[in-house]
């Protein structure tokens, strides 16, 4: 009763179409979360990755050149040259030249070097060539670059063999800064500890950068390197960096693992990506800094948009069910003719039902009768194989010829000879037939216990030929099996049905074949016979029929038989 009153003022529909939105919109909702989370955790590690890589290639890329940095080093010590500048209070004025010539065919001959110094207290002097900046020979009072007066004041703070990333004040007021690694080489082997001489070698750090950026985009992260005097400095060009004491203090809680990893944690107010490598061989720690929203922009995008749809669903949703609860309730009449086309394809439908129940019929040789019996009448097929049967194989004439002609109307010629054959065998028998799908269909027909059959059978047969050629100018060859009423013998009787119409070349076109099974490998033909069939008679043209018709009587051969039966052709 709830049911009908619902039905009754228009509810229902709204409600079944409210609820399947309502059920899609969540769908779409909890898929769009849980694919969010696996595609963020996916590019998170896809960009930590990344990171790891592009800092351990930074680090890599900083310690082949201070290698090189290193052997240039030991290389100026050992230049008789510029060991006079290294020792010699006062050096010659050649030996002072051929020293700086020296000096400059090693930066021409290594591009990643930005200057070198060599540095004699006993003199008070230092002997400076660079790429650019300011070079020859100068008094320590005069030298531009304070920070490496400062290093040389404070040697002992500096590990051996390590490079100082620092910056060099450009002399010029518009020109910016330049970083450099600074490998200093010295000797302080006097007593006192004092330097007695030192070489100074300044790696270029834009050139040791510009391989690395060209991998990272302007807005992918920012590269902090944390020397061993815990200075944060930028990759780039080694300035250093002012953090906040909680930026700093995350910082460094990272780097003071012995293992690379990664944290997402808020740096300078914003949530981040925090990669972080391990201590490198002169304690640096490098630390790369990776917007979260932009890793997450790509997920973030399909989010939006999913939600979207979700949103576009429920609404057009919500309008429909607004409209169908006014507009759009269906009366009981549109009901009834709804259930009318469903009976109708229901009808449609149990042909192609019936046809494939036949054909599965036929096909099988094993089976159980009662089932299939049962299967047959549950979709509507009034043939009992239980009951004196027999079958009628009709096969179309010149079958290749129509098929080329008209592809098109080759199922609807043969939907009509079908037809022909159960309105004219209704008169006298109950018979069903099946569309072979090649050039033939058969026809099951019950006989029951008729006395006239011999007679009436062919008679009807003859009468589907005749109507054929009249009503759609096509010939039929018909091979008829015997009467039996055994269930199993239907794939038998198909088959020798089957093999009597592939000899209809023995009677020609249009022919009506006994299938017998008695065996026999010998045939006859009669000469006189043969020459009638040639010369077609007035009435086959009038009919238009195919010039030899009759009933052809066909036994399969039996290799293990002697003595043959002649083949027997009858004719009306």
């Amino acid at each position: 009763m709830r049911l009908n009153r619902i039905r009754r003022n228009g509810k229902l529909y709204v409600r079944i179409l409210l609820g399947l939105t309502l059920s899609i919109v969540l769908v779409l909702i909890a898929s769009n979360f849980i694919f969010y989370m696996i595609f963020t955790g996916v590019l998170q590690d896809e960009a930590v990755e990344n990171d790891l890589a592009n800092l351990r290639q930074t680090g890599k890329a900083v310690a082949n050149t201070t290698e090189s940095a290193q052997t240039v080093a030991f290389q100026i010590y050992r230049n008789s040259a510029i060991a006079k500048m290294l020792y010699y209070s006062k050096p010659d004025a050649f030996d002072t030249q051929a020293a700086m010539l020296d000096l400059r065919n090693y930066l021409s001959t290594m591009p990643f070097i930005q200057s070198i110094y060599v540095y004699n207290p006993a003199s008070g002097y230092y002997y400076i060539a660079a790429q650019n900046g300011q070079e020859g020979i100068w008094r320590e009072s005069e030298v531009q670059d304070a920070g490496i007066l400062d290093i040389l004041s404070r040697y002992r703070d500096y590990k051996p063999f390590t490079p100082i990333p620092r910056t060099i004040k450009s002399a010029s007021a518009n020109a910016p800064d330049l970083g450099v690694y600074t490998y200093l080489c010295y000797d302080a082997i006097n007593f006192n500890r004092e330097m007695n001489s030192a070489v100074i070698v300044n790696l270029s750090a834009s050139w040791i950068n510009r391989e690395l950026g060209k991998a990272e985009t302007a807005n992918s992260g920012r590269t902090y390197l944390l020397d061993d005097h815990d200075v944060v400095r930028s990759v780039d060009d080694l300035m250093s960096v002012k953090l906040g004491q909680a930026d700093l203090a995350l910082l460094q809680s990272f780097v003071s693992k012995p293992e690379p990893g990664f944290a997402v944690a808020a740096f300078e107010g914003a949530k981040s990506l925090i990669t972080y490598t391990a201590p490198t061989p002169y304690e640096w720690h490098y630390v790369r800094i990776t917007p979260y929203g932009e890793i997450t922009q790509k997920t973030k995008d399909i989010r939006g948009k999913t939600l979207q749809v979700a949103g576009a669903i429920l609404v057009v949703g919500l309008l429909l069910s607004w409209l169908m609860s006014r507009y759009l309730y269906v009366p009981i009449n549109r009901i009834e003719k709804r259930m009318s086309d469903l009976e109708s394809e229901k009808r449609n439908s149990s042909y192609t039902l019936r046809q494939n129940t036949l054909r599965k019929l036929i096909q099988i040789q094993d089976f159980d009768p009662a089932f299939q019996l049962e299967k047959l009448r549950s979709a509507g097929i009034a043939f009992d194989f239980t009951q004196p049967y027999r079958l009628a194989l009709l096969r179309i004439d010149g079958f290749d010829r129509i098929r080329s002609q008209s592809p098109k109307d080759l199922l609807t010629y043969k939907f009509a000879i079908m037809n022909i054959a159960a309105e004219i065998s209704s008169k006298l028998y109950g018979a069903e037939t099946v569309d072979l799908e090649d050039d033939g269909i058969l026809m099951l027909i019950n006989t029951g216990e008729m006395e006239q059959e011999a007679e009436t059978l062919p008679a009807m047969l003859r009468e589907i030929q005749e109507a054929c050629v009249e009503f759609l100018r096509i010939g039929l060859t018909i091979s008829l099996t015997p009467a039996t009423r055994s269930p199993r013998e239907l794939h038998a009787m198909y088959k020798l049905a089957r093999e009597a119409t592939d000899r209809r070349f023995f009677s020609g076109c249009g022919a009506i074949i006994e299938a017998t099974p008695q065996s026999g490998d010998r045939r006859s033909f009669s000469v006189g016979k043969e020459k009638r069939c040639s010369t077609p008679s007035s009435r086959a043209k009038r009919r238009r029929l195919p010039p030899c018709t009759g009933i052809f009587s066909w036994r399969p051969p039996n290799r293990r038989s002697a003595s043959p039966n002649p083949l027997r052709i009858t004719w009306p």
